[in-house]
């Protein structure tokens, strides 16, 4: 696990390198009294019950707040609690996310719940996604939610707009703009609530033939699409490939949290780079190196599971060697595909596979790093 906790916390120490900031990682980590600077936390549990003089980023498997911080809080986790005094943006992914206090400015917040308690104050907007939402906070500014099941049940100061099947607004809700929801039922208005403005109900279009052919090749033309990446992966990098698919077999959860390190920090890092203008250059050089990597990382997962699909299978299909191989990646690609399009659960699907692939791939490239490194080094004590 301690190895996990630091393959998870590279990303905080990115961070911390280009600007002004305290990094720390631990498997439990619990931060009480005054921090001034900005701080980039990572574990197992972390929580903090102080006060942050500056932005507070947080990665763990249950990131908590229960203080103050005068500046942005971001955290990812499987559970995510906002909580006391925040002075600017809360942004936060998880499993679970809860928000229970003062937002000075604006919340976005995504996971499989998402919640807005009751007596939470958020100043700005709230942009919201998840399975299942509930708002039972103040809003002040505008409402956008996209979530297989919404309900809001306080004040909303704008307007509130919906992407859902089923709405709810709560008798203690009281909107003081337009609602507008678009899916396939109109929302459900308990007594007592208010809608001060319009409530316009927008039906999903349904998509005709020609909108299902084009949808069909699309997708067709994607997946062919995966399979020549997946086939210059190995083309290009074989050794490379086939180290990163193994570590991804042997170790998912290690591979899984190093993606994470490595696919949420790098974007923050080419961020930085490019806001002190001198490093755009490598800014562009990390953006680049990003996008190859959440490539490569899919398509090492596909390579990994179609190996575990074909030992499984009491006999190889015609063609065991490289035509083998690639048939077995397609079926690996084309179930990835469709437990992707399942609902509620799909984007964690792809997500996953993603990180675990991009953690594998990370993992191997340094590997491949120190031991090119060992080999340029002159033997005796002259390369001590």
């Amino acid at each position: 696990m301690k190895s996990q906790i630091r393959t998870l916390a590279a990303a905080m120490l990115l961070l911390g390198a280009a600007g002004a900031g305290a990094q720390e990682f631990r498997e439990l980590l619990v931060k009480k009294g005054l921090h001034t600077g900005d701080q980039y936390l990572a574990g197992s549990t972390v929580d903090v019950h102080g006060k942050v003089e500056g932005d507070l980023t947080m990665a763990a498997l249950q990131a908590g707040l229960d203080g103050v911080v005068t500046g942005d809080f971001n955290a990812i986790g499987l559970l995510v609690h906002a909580g006391g005094v925040m002075g600017d943006d809360v942004r936060a992914l998880g499993g679970k996310v809860v928000v229970e206090g003062w937002v000075v400015d604006a919340v976005l917040a995504a996971g499989g719940e998402v919640t807005l308690t009751r007596g939470t104050r958020v100043g700005g907007k709230a942009m919201l996604a998840g399975r299942r939402i509930v708002d039972r906070g103040d809003v002040v500014g505008s409402f956008d939610a996209v979530g297989g099941y919404v309900e809001i049940d306080g004040d909303v100061g704008g307007t509130v707009r919906i992407r859902s099947d089923e709405v709810v607004i709560g008798p203690r809700a009281r909107l003081a703009g337009d609602l507008v929801v678009v899916g396939a039922n109109p929302p459900r208005i308990a007594d007592g609530a208010v809608v001060a403005g319009k409530v316009t109900v927008e039906a999903v279009r349904s998509a005709g033939p020609g909108a299902w052919f084009t949808g069909a090749a699309r997708d067709a033309l994607l997946q062919i699409g995966m399979l020549l990446l997946a086939w210059a992966w190995m083309a290009l990098a074989p050794s490379l490939a086939r180290e990163a698919s193994r570590f991804e077999w042997r170790s998912p959860g290690r591979a899984e949290a190093m993606g994470i390190a490595a696919v949420f920090g790098l974007p923050v890092v080419a961020v930085l780079l490019a806001v002190t203008v001198v490093g755009i250059p490598v800014a562009i050089g990390v953006a680049a190196a990003w996008i190859l990597l959440v490539l490569a990382g899919y398509s090492t997962t596909a390579i990994c599971l179609g190996g575990w699909l074909r030992e499984r299978m009491r006999r190889a299909p015609e063609g065991s060697g490289f035509r083998g191989w690639l048939l077995w990646t397609l079926a690996a690609l084309l179930l990835l595909r469709g437990a992707a399009a399942l609902p509620w659960i799909g984007w964690v699907v792809t997500l996953g596979a993603v990180l675990a692939g991009a953690g594998a791939v990370a993992r191997a490239a340094r590997a491949a790093h120190v031991r090119a490194r060992l080999s340029r080094a002159p033997p005796g004590p002259a390369g001590a």
